[in-house]
């Protein structure tokens, strides 16, 4: 959100078939305008350090016409808004107008009158009937006496109809959705619903024994497992409704909540990396994970690998004795001989003691703020044959907002230790590290790296090297005024907004005998092939001429970004900026990635 210069204003007021719109408008039922909602939304994307003022007063802005018939008043010119038939238009407009938030069910009867107009729109009948609910506070639920079931397992499900105002209400029936006859039992029968008094019906559900992961995809609220259809009547007018089943449990800490119920295997796998890196045609170890998620379970676990691929041993046994007992199998696997650069996929396999195969595994995605999502990942992981050579194997790291880049140093033989604050102020860093890396944005939100930056320069003066990963321009706590990253690097260095989006971008190498190129890894145009969803942000806008400029990219049609990887000596050591995507390559198993970050993290050596 921002306001206009004089200047821009009056740029704005000369554009011709524009709307003016305020953005600063105040709600009074909410409270605020909407330009301060936009902050504090803004500010609710927290991993992305984008906290924003909220901006209070008015705040014009213009859309200006580009095709189509031409907006006069509203964008909304010439768009029916309004009802066709005037009877229903009559109705609602009542219903608006003498709707009493202290008794909304005076609404009703003219609701109930709306809806035979309605006859034929499934949808819109279906929003008003639930606009009936709400006028009636009409409580309705349905909920399971477990979060999830596994094949074979009987689930109690309770439904809840309670009506909490004074008109008239009886309740019919409930019966589960869309279930085979004999899998769902619910009662029947023409009740009143006494005000305020609950009535409750049960019944239960058997999952089915054939074991079929469901594909739900992730949505923040994906289709339900089961829902439970409830016929009422209103005044004499009979009404469906749908509940999804829940799960309803108390945290002593945050008190009653609910988690969408879910079926599950009666195990589930995992690797326990996503990307495996064989950096040499030496063998490896895979560690698979194997959980109950029904009790007592027994198998053996297998590998799925293509040709060329050996693994040991052929299958490993498990025993698991209760629900949520996890085992660890591990497999050696040794990649191909021939060929130095190649991939394969591989998968696990359980096959169950009496009867039954799983090859997925579970995940639910479980936070305050959100309904938990379960999903169901095949049990996959890649592996990844590139030749990797590294000469700084101890390597320090300084976590900044998160990422995966420790995980993926340690595939190609790095020692790497997460530096904590103490570390950073009194740890003996040459004698312990070859390399320190600071992770995506640490110089954002790390204050004790920024205090300690002379140690850095000490570190590197004494023969160490420095890899310092991308931070946002602006937005630190350091100077609120500025969002200045004064003392990122050894000289001066600011980083920009420029990013490259296309991660097919070509990249140009500047310099091809460069040691960040050549040592001790060759790097050529294959290394950035394969790249996912960019290829860098944040690159640097300006810096001191002792930096060194390496490669270049851009998106098609922009100014070339050469501030992309920055290298300078300093002392016996080196330091490179580099604001490549290494969080995104890394993880992904991107084999060039892993051979170029190698060589960042071996310029100490390589560039004397």
């Amino acid at each position: 959100m921002f306001a206009f210069t004089p200047e821009q204003e009056k740029a704005a007021e000369a554009l011709k078939d524009k709307i003016a719109v305020d953005l600063g408008e105040f709600n009074p039922l909410l409270g605020y305008s909407f330009s301060e909602i936009a902050g504090m939304s803004r500010s609710e994307h927290q991993s992305q350090g984008m906290g924003s003022a909220e901006r209070r007063g008015s705040q014009r802005n213009y859309l200006v016409h580009v095709a189509g018939d031409p907006a006069k008043v509203s964008l909304f010119d010439g768009v029916e808004t309004g009802w066709k038939d005037p009877k229903l238009a009559a109705l609602f407009r009542s219903a608006a107008e003498s709707y009493d938030p202290a008794n909304p069910g005076k609404t009703v009867d003219l609701l109930l009158q709306a809806r035979p107009l309605l006859k034929g729109d499934a949808q819109r009948q279906a929003d008003l009937d639930q606009a009936i609910a709400y006028c009636t506070n009409l409580w309705l639920d349905a909920s399971a006496d477990m979060p999830m079931a596994a094949p074979g397992m009987t689930v109690n499900i309770r439904a809840e109809a309670m009506n909490r105002s004074p008109v008239e209400m009886r309740f019919r029936s409930a019966g589960l959705v869309g279930k085979p006859a004999g899998m769902g039992t619910a009662e029947a029968g023409r009740r009143p619903l006494v005000y305020n008094e609950a009535l409750t019906t049960r019944m239960n559900w058997t999952t089915s024994q054939e074991i079929r992961p469901e594909r739900r995809r992730a949505a923040s609220e994906p289709d339900p497992v089961l829902e439970v259809r409830f016929e009422i009547e209103v005044r004499g007018t009979p009404l469906t409704f749908t509940r999804p089943v829940v799960h309803r449990y108390v945290d002593k800490v945050r008190g009653e909540l609910t988690r969408p119920f879910v079926t599950v295997p009666p195990v589930s796998l995992k690797f326990a990396e996503s990307t495996v890196i064989f950096p040499s045609a030496a063998q490896r170890s895979l560690a698979v994970q194997v959980r109950s998620f029904n009790g007592k379970k027994a198998g053996s676990v297998a590998l799925e690998l293509p040709a060329g691929w050996k693994v040991e041993p052929a299958s490993a046994d498990f025993t698991l004795g209760f629900t949520g007992e996890e085992q660890t199998l591990n497999f050696r696997v040794t990649p191909p001989a021939a060929g130095a650069s190649q991939s394969a996929d591989v998968r696990a396999v359980a096959t169950l003691t009496g009867g039954g195969t799983v090859r997925d595994g579970v995940q639910i995605l479980d936070y305050p703020h959100i309904q938990p999502v379960t999903l169901y990942p095949p049990a996959t992981a890649s592996l990844i044959r590139t030749d990797v050579k590294v000469l700084s194997k101890r390597v320090g790291y300084v976590m900044g907002a998160g990422d995966a880049v420790p995980e993926a140093l340690r595939q190609i033989g790095c020692e790497v230790s997460l530096l904590s604050e103490d570390d950073l102020a009194r740890g003996d860093l040459n004698a312990r590290y070859d390399a320190i890396v600071t992770g995506v944005r640490a110089w954002n939100v790390r204050a004790d790296l920024r205090a300690n930056q002379p140690r850095l320069l000490q570190f590197m003066n004494a023969g160490g090297t420095v890899v310092v990963q991308y931070n946002t321009a602006e937005g630190g706590p350091f100077d609120p005024v500025t969002g200045a990253l004064d003392h990122i690097g050894p000289y001066m260095l600011k980083t920009g907004r420029d990013r490259v989006t296309v991660e097919e971008a070509p990249v140009e190498t500047l310099k091809p005998a460069h040691p960040l190129l050549s040592a001790p890894n060759k790097i050529t145009s294959k290394d950035f092939e394969g790249w996912i969803q960019e290829r860098g942000l944040y690159f640097a806008s300006e810096w001191d001429p002792k930096y060194e400029t390496v490669i270049e990219t851009h998106d098609p049609g922009e100014k070339q970004l050469p501030g992309g990887m920055l290298y300078t000596r300093f002392g016996k050591g080196a330091y490179v900026f580099t604001a490549y995507s290494w969080f995104r390559e890394l993880p992904a198993g991107v084999p060039g990635a892993y051979r170029i970050f190698a060589n960042l993290l071996s310029a100490g050596n390589t560039g004397k």
